[in-house]
């Protein structure tokens, strides 16, 4: 009999100690892993469909999600009683599909969350069709290297992957047993037959519980099914075996904000990327009657409950590591020529259209990129693409060092002697250092914007930079000839109407239901659906420009 420590939250020393008395005889085999618990309740956290997600972005009105700000939660959960994480998949990647030029960053990605998952103190990991994005040898490689389990009940060949059948927690009279499925439909085909169908592998593991004294009519057993299969397959499940008494569930990017009843089985899902965590409250003073869900929002303000806490500092190092591995495959991804024209950036609208620049300058669209240097995300392409203009565009720019153009020429003292390469470097080494401590955008006064807005036009004319695409300008939201003011139009105008609709597709592009939720109507499931026009028009008073016939 081996002897399992229980760690969660590795780097609190008194958590440590409290864990280990709490699971002291927890014991393990080759098949099953066995933990006993004395304590009046057990709290079994979920968290599914990550997506590749480390930390809250910086655009969202009401950040949530993040390790940093998980680990704050599970702190608090775990000051009042014991605490078993688990995972039910979709975890280390954003796709299935790792495009091949970023292999190297996706993949730092992927074993980032796979360590931090750790150092949370994941227990049992159920893995989803995202996480076999890299293979078989991928996940074994994590399996293998980390201390949590992968509990999987449905293999058809059991080496296929280093995992546990099942689980049973004890405390008392009480039997918590643990079964993890993944529906093969969800996978990819080379690996769909690697598992058996849901049901088949169910019934056999079923078997196995009841050899080892699971009793579906005992009020001190519970059948608990962590499934990677989606809502409708896990209602169908909850019908072919009532004695299920709970499924936590994943995939389909369900929100049961509340729990979700198919007979006597309790089925749940929670908001993807940690925007929320599921709470199980399994009862020890009672019968399963007294079993609670509690669904938590993983606030941004989480991350402070620990101070320090290692997991922000985990996740800093990794984002100073991913924006120079960025920054080499960005130099490989594109070969762009930039013979072409550029399209014009704010400064030669302002020129003509002076009402406009004098409200433009005082909105955070005019230092949206500052929002990525806060981050700490200056080269994550997805995030510049609603942070700058002219993103993968040929007559804009396709990598982040490449969101200004340069000449030498233009520049001042001694940066004129620079390279192009050489002068745009040192751009940006001067732009991230100047405006690190700006703070967040949104929340900046008008002239403090204006004031940052000013100090930017003389670092680009400090360095001769001929056209800067950072920072939402004039043609994120309007369309211009390339030979404005100069060509004459023969198009038919637009009507008000018309126009009104146009502005408002280009504002959701960016703000859509995941950056912006407070735009939209909720749904039944308490997810963003329609657009809240009255919510919308407000929004947008704030940063129009005052109206002209020539926009």
């Amino acid at each position: 009999m081996q002897k399992l420590v229980l760690i969660f939250l590795a780097f609190t020393l008194q958590s440590c100690s409290l864990i280990e008395e709490m699971f002291e005889d927890a014991f393990q085999d080759k098949t099953y892993l066995v933990q006993k618990i004395d304590q009046e309740d057990l709290a079994l956290v979920l968290s599914h469909n990550i997506n590749g997600e480390t930390h809250p972005c910086g655009c969202h009105q009401f950040p949530r999600g993040g390790m940093a700000q998980l680990a704050g939660l599970l702190h608090q959960i775990k000051e009042k009683r014991p605490v078993v994480y688990v995972d039910t998949g979709d975890a280390f990647f954003p796709s299935s599909v790792v495009p091949e030029k970023m292999i190297d960053s996706l993949t730092l990605t992927a074993r980032t969350i796979a360590k931090g998952m750790e150092k949370l103190g994941l227990q049992y990991f159920v893995p989803g069709d995202q996480d076999f994005a890299l293979g078989l040898e991928f996940l074994n490689e994590i399996a293998n290297t980390h201390s949590y389990h992968f509990l999987i009940s449905n293999l058809t060949t059991p080496e296929t992957i280093k995992h546990k059948e099942w689980a049973k927690l004890i405390g008392g009279p009480h039997r918590f047993y643990l079964v993890g499925l993944v529906d093969p439909k969800t996978l990819p085909l080379q690996f769909s037959s690697l598992f058996l169908d849901v049901n088949t592998g169910l019934e056999r593991t079923l078997k196995l519980l009841e050899s080892d004294g699971y009793d579906p009519q005992n009020p001190f057993h519970r059948l608990i099914v962590l499934s990677h299969s989606g809502l409708d397959p896990d209602r169908a499940l909850a019908r072919a075996y009532p004695q299920i008494n709970w499924i936590l569930g994943s995939h389909s990017h369900s929100f049961t904000q509340v729990p979700q009843k198919e007979g006597d089985t309790t089925i749940v899902q929670v908001l993807s990327r940690n925007h929320y965590a599921g709470e199980l409250r399994l009862s020890l003073k009672q019968d399963r009657t007294g079993d609670q869900f509690f669904m938590h929002e993983v606030k941004e303000s989480l991350d402070t409950v620990l101070k320090p806490n290692p997991i922000s500092e985990f996740i800093n190092a990794y984002k100073t590591q991913l924006t120079e591995m960025q920054k080499e495959e960005q130099k490989l991804l594109f070969d762009h020529d930039y013979s072409n024209t550029p399209m014009n950036t704010a400064n030669s609208c302002l020129e003509c259209h002076s009402e406009q620049a004098e409200k433009w300058v005082t909105t955070p669209h005019s230092l949206a990129y500052l929002t990525l240097i806060r981050a700490n995300q200056p080269y994550d392409l997805s995030c510049i693409q609603c942070h700058s203009v002219g993103a993968q565009n040929e007559r804009g720019f396709m990598t982040a060092e490449e969101m200004v153009r340069v000449d030498p020429t233009s520049a001042e003292g001694d940066l004129s002697k620079l390279e192009t390469v050489d002068l745009r470097t040192n751009y940006w080494t001067a732009m991230r250092e100047a405006f690190k401590d700006v703070g967040v955008v949104k929340e900046l006064k008008p002239n403090r914007i204006k004031q940052l807005k000013n100090q930017w036009g003389e670092l680009d004319k400090r360095f001769g930079v001929t056209h800067n695409f950072a920072n939402v300008q004039c043609l994120n939201c309007h369309s211009q000839h390339p030979e404005h003011p100069f060509n004459i139009s023969k198009t038919t105008p637009l009507t008000e109407a018309e126009r009104q609709l146009s502005m408002q597709n280009r504002c959701m592009d960016c703000h859509n239901q995941s950056q912006s939720p407070a735009w939209y109507v909720k749904n039944e499931q308490g997810l963003p659906g329609v657009l809240d026009t009255a919510v919308f028009e407000q929004a947008l008073k704030k940063v129009a420009c005052p109206k002209s016939e020539t926009l």
